[in-house]
């Protein structure tokens, strides 16, 4: 472990921005999740969409297949003696999110005040650390299309739950959109892995510093004008982000750099950026993201 918390195994996707759609599911009925529903779900805070006592499923249909390595869903009983039991599947061949073969990737979990480990549930801040859970059934996981978290309560209609959370770690499938950027490990060839980025119990007033790479892992296609930035779902005060400055081939550091191009295949140079504590930071566990876009790509003639 790097610090109090356990180590993220895997890298948690962008769920708010990757292309990524979340349904609420009640018999023949589907409601979409608004862009900003989204956010409150792929954050780290305790906002929730509502208290829920007649919700069949939640439906995540990813944009391209995906390798799904874990999960954290985080769940708040409006009474502690009440219960509900989740399941999780997965499709690699849905298109509606009731069609197609799905099978377990997760088990039936009964969820009530959330403070035994194993369980899904949100009580305490730092949770979405706590209660990450690697798949049951690695093998049922890959190239999947959708995921189906079924809500059984313990009595339907009256039961009341708060969804809270829902965190999906994982990766594109190898042979999905093969025209993307990657954030690289600084010296082998391969994506970072999902702690690579977690300071620890960083002290007040103090600064450190790690390195990266960005990859293109398109064979066919350049990606020019690469603009690399920090963000932070969550934030404090003072900011987040503009603790975390960045710095490319030795150029000062800043709020984001630009790396002119990346040829198809191609790795950028080691980019740095600098963690700077401030003697006022509020305590956390708080979770920044670096994030790399292309303005432009061009295809090979």
């Amino acid at each position: 472990m790097a610090g109090s918390l356990p180590d993220v195994t895997a890298n948690r996707m962008l769920l708010d921005r990757d292309g990524s759609t979340l349904f609420v599911v009640n018999g023949a009925d589907r409601v979409t999740l608004t862009p900003e529903q989204v956010l409150i779900l792929n954050n780290e805070a305790s906002d929730d969409l509502g208290v829920s006592t007649d919700i069949d499923a939640y439906l995540l249909a990813f944009p391209e297949l995906r390798d799904v390595q874990g999960l954290y869903l985080g769940f708040a009983q409006e009474v502690s003696a009440d219960w509900v039991d989740v399941t999780v599947s997965g499709s690699r061949d849905t298109t509606d999110g009731e069609d197609g073969t799905w099978a377990e990737v997760f088990p039936v979990n009964r969820v009530n005040d959330g403070t035994t480990a194993g369980w899904w549930g949100h009580t305490a801040t730092g949770d979405y650390r706590r209660y990450i859970r690697l798949v049951s059934t690695p093998a049922a996981a890959t190239g999947l299309r959708a995921l189906r978290i079924e809500v059984t309560p313990q009595t339907p209609g009256s039961t009341a739950w708060r969804l809270k959370s829902l965190h999906c770690f994982g990766v594109p499938a190898f042979e999905a959109n093969p025209h993307r950027l990657a954030i690289w490990h600084p010296w082998l060839d391969q994506r970072v892995p999902g702690g690579h980025f977690d300071w620890g119990n960083a002290p007040l007033s103090s600064s450190a510093d790690k390195t990266f790479r960005v990859a293109n892992l398109s064979f066919a296609r350049t990606a020019r004008t690469i603009t690399v930035s920090v963000d932070a779902l969550t934030d404090a005060t003072p900011s987040v982000p503009p603790q975390m400055m960045l710095s490319y081939g030795g150029s000062a550091f800043s709020s984001n750099v630009t790396i002119p191009q990346l040829a198809p295949a191609a790795r950028s140079n080691a980019i740095t950026v600098r963690r700077v504590t401030p003697s006022d930071a509020d305590p956390g566990p708080w979770a920044q993201r670096i994030l790399a876009g292309a303005a432009v790509w061009v295809e090979l003639p």
